[in-house]
């Protein structure tokens, strides 16, 4: 039985929440960076950016977010999703963050080489063309 938690199952009532997003899995590569991506599913489920006050080394005080999914469905701990663009790391599958029959995620951004990583141009600085 699913949790209603302080929702009470009324997210589902507002379908315009939902994004699209693209689940899918790759491999680690020994040295660092993935390979091998899975070809990915299309699915739809509500981000939301969460954030708290934090101290810098500095003393400063500073808003950390961190980017969380709520999905109707359960995913896999360790897969990615990506959204807008941004490729993020499943974490945290906990079956006790459910709350309006929805299974919620921390996400962390990746970092690192992927299979979809395009090489910069080289800039034409004019170093070593004195005359």
């Amino acid at each position: 039985m699913m949790s209603a938690g302080i929702y009470q199952g009324t997210l589902h009532s507002f379908p315009e929440l939902k994004r699209p997003y693209k689940y899918f899995s790759e491999n680690p590569i020994v040295n660092g960076g993935y390979k091998d991506t899975t070809p990915s599913i299309a699915k739809s489920g509500i981000f939301y950016s969460k954030g708290k006050r934090v101290q810098d080394n500095n003393g400063n005080w500073v808003t950390s977010t961190s980017q969380t999914l709520w999905s109707t469905e359960p995913l896999l701990q360790g897969y990615f999703v990506e959204f807008e663009g941004v490729v993020y790391r499943l974490m945290n599958d906990s079956d006790r963050a459910r709350q309006g029959g929805f299974f919620i995620y921390d996400l962390t951004e990746r970092i690192g080489n992927s299979t979809r990583q395009q090489f910069a141009p080289v800039a034409e600085t004019g170093a070593n063309e004195f005359t």
